[in-house]
C-alpha cells in the first residue's frame, strides 16, 4: 500500500504487486569546470562570506574602504542568486563561520567583538575585547566546538571554548594581520596573512611553520591574501592582490585554481576566467562549487558579485527514479490540481493519479452529490529508466460512488500519454497528450511537502 498525502487529505493506492525497494545505481557525466557570476548585480559584500548547510550564501560588507564606519550589513544570497539583508548593525563586518546549530558567527573588526545571529536572524553579543578580541576577522571552529579567531590588530590566534572561556593560542611570530582561518579534519590551523604572502600552518600542540608562500604569484610583499577554506581534503585560498584563487594540498603544494591574474570579472574556463580582489571562499554542501565575492571596480572593495567555480574531481550524477518519489506533486500555476506518484522499482513501473478539472466549466445547473461537478480524475502507468517516465493515460468512468453496480470501465488501449522528466528529488516536468481531445500541454512539478525528499536522496545515493 502507498500512503499519499495531499493537504490534510490521505490518499492511499492498494496494488496486488508485491514490493521490494531496490537501490538504483547512477549514471555519470563529465563535470564541466567554468566560472559563472552567481549575483550579475552588485551589492555591498566586500568582506568574507561562508555557507550554510542548505547551500546559503552569506557575505559581510566591509565596505569601500578600510575601516569604513558604513560596513555594517550581512547579506543572504541563495543558490539561485536571490539576495536579501540578513542582519545589520555590524562594525566593519569581516570574517564569518557556523557552527554545528545553523548559527552564524560574524566578525565586527572595528567593534572588536564577535557576534552570534541565529537561523532567523536574531542577533546577540558572543565575545568583545574584554576577552582579548582586538580587530577579529577569520573565524573558524575545532572538532570540539572551541572557536578560533584572527585578530588582525594584535597578530595573534584566540581560543573561545564553548564555556565562553577565552585564551591566547598563538601570537606574533610569523602572523602579520592573520585574517583567513580555517582548521582540517585533524584541527590543524590554517592562517591567511592579510600584510604578506606567507600561509602560516598551527597544530592542536601550537606549534606554527610557514606552510606556503604566494609572493610568486602577487609580485609584492603586501599579499593581501583573503580568506582561506578547508574542504575536500584540501585549501582553497582568495588571493585578494594576485586576483587569483588557489588551490593548496595538504601537503603544500600550491596551485592556481582559476584566474589569469589580471583584474576583472570574466566569466568562463578556470585558467580563462579573471577576478578583482577575491575577499571571502566557501563552498557548497556537496562540495562541488566554489564560492568567492569580488569587486567591481579597482577604485574601491565595493560594490561587490558572487562568483561561483565549479571544482574538479567531480563527477554530475544522472538522477534515478527510485521510490523516494512517492508523494503528492502540484504545479503552482495550478494551486489545486496535483499529481500523486507511486513507484515500484521491481517491475519499473509508475502509477499517476491527476487531480484536475474538465476543460470547461459545467453549466450552473449541473449538480454533484458529492464533490464538484468539474472535479476530474485521470490515472496513467507506464515504465520508466533513468529519469524518466513514459505512461499511458486512461479515462475510467460509468460507476457510481462506493457501489459495485453500475461497473466501472477502462478502455485498456489508453486514451493518451505522459511522459515524466525529473531533474532531482524536488523537480520534474510532466508532458501530456490527450489523444480524443487533441490536446497536449507540459507543465513543472514540485512536491507539496518535503517528507519523502531524504528518502529519495538515500535510495539514490551510490
Amino acid at each position: 500500500m502507498a500512503i499519499l498525502k495531499q493537504g490534510t487529505q490521505t490518499i492511499r493506492h492498494k496494488f496486488h504487486t508485491p514490493l521490494v525497494l531496490l537501490l538504483l545505481c547512477h549514471g555519470v557525466t563529465a563535470w564541466a569546470q567554468n566560472v559563472t557570476t552567481l549575483t550579475p548585480t552588485p551589492f555591498a559584500a566586500s568582506g568574507y562570506l561562508t555557507v550554510d548547510a542548505a547551500g546559503n550564501i552569506f557575505v559581510a560588507n566591509s565596505g569601500a574602504f578600510s575601516h569604513d564606519p558604513s560596513a555594517t550589513e550581512v547579506y543572504k544570497v541563495t543558490p539561485a542568486g536571490e539576495v536579501s539583508l540578513f542582519a545589520d548593525g555590524f562594525a566593519y563586518a569581516t570574517g564569518n563561520t557556523f557552527d554545528s546549530q545553523g548559527n552564524l558567527y560574524q566578525s565586527s573588526l572595528d567593534g572588536n567583538r564577535i557576534d552570534r545571529i541565529s537561523p532567523d536572524g536574531v542577533v546577540t553579543q558572543f565575545a568583545d575585547s574584554s576577552q582579548g578580541l582586538s580587530g577579529p576577522v577569520g573565524l573558524t571552529f575545532d572538532s570540539q566546538g572551541n572557536l578560533f579567531v584572527a585578530n588582525c590588530e594584535d597578530q595573534s590566534i584566540r581560543k573561545i571554548t564553548p564555556g565562553g572561556d577565552s585564551t591566547s593560542f598563538f601570537s606574533r611570530g610569523s602572523l602579520s594581520c592573520p585574517s583567513g582561518l580555517t582548521s582540517d579534519n585533524q584541527d590543524n590551523l590554517y592562517i591567511t596573512n592579510f600584510r604578506n604572502n606567507l600561509i602560516i600552518k598551527l597544530t592542536p600542540a601550537g606549534v606554527a611553520s610557514v606552510f606556503a608562500d604566494t609572493t610568486e604569484w602577487t609580485g609584492s610583499a603586501f599579499g593581501h591574501n583573503a580568506d582561506i577554506i578547508f574542504a575536500n581534503e584540501r585549501l582553497y585560498v582568495a588571493g585578494g592582490r594576485a586576483q587569483q584563487v588557489f588551490e593548496l594540498s595538504l601537503a603544500g603544494e600550491l596551485t592556481v585554481l582559476a584566474g589569469t591574474g589580471d583584474e576583472g570579472n570574466a566569466d568562463g574556463p578556470l585558467l580563462e576566467a579573471s577576478f578583482l580582489l577575491p575577499s571571502g571562499i566557501d563552498v557548497s554542501p556537496d562540495g562541488r562549487l566554489l564560492y568567492t565575492n569580488t569587486s567591481e571596480s579597482p577604485d574601491s572593495w565595493t560594490p561587490n558579485v558572487v562568483r561561483v567555480i565549479e571544482l574538479s574531481g567531480f563527477e554530475q550524477e544522472d538522477f534515478q527514479i527510485n521510490p523516494g518519489l512517492n508523494d503528492a506533486w502540484f504545479n503552482k500555476a495550478t494551486n489545486g490540481q496535483g499529481v500523486l506518484i507511486t513507484v515500484f522499482p521491481d517491475i519499473k513501473q509508475m502509477f499517476l493519479a491527476w487531480f484536475t478539472y474538465d476543460v470547461e466549466r459545467p453549466p450552473e445547473d449541473v449538480t454533484a452529490f458529492l464533490g464538484e461537478p468539474g472535479h476530474r480524475w485521470l490515472t496513467a502507468q507506464g515504465p520508466y529508466e533513468g529519469d524518466t517516465a513514459t505512461l499511458t493515460v486512461f479515462v475510467t468512468e460509468g460507476g457510481v460512488f462506493d457501489s459495485p453496480d453500475p461497473v466501472a470501465e477502462t478502455d485498456l488501449d489508453g486514451d493518451g500519454t505522459m511522459i515524466l522528466e525529473f531533474a532531482d528529488c524536488e523537480n520534474g516536468l510532466v508532458n501530456y497528450h490527450i489523444a480524443s481531445l487533441d490536446i497536449s500541454g507540459e507543465f513543472p512539478i514540485e512536491r507539496i511537502a518535503p517528507d519523502n525528499v531524504a528518502l529519495c536522496e538515500t535510495l539514490g545515493s551510490p
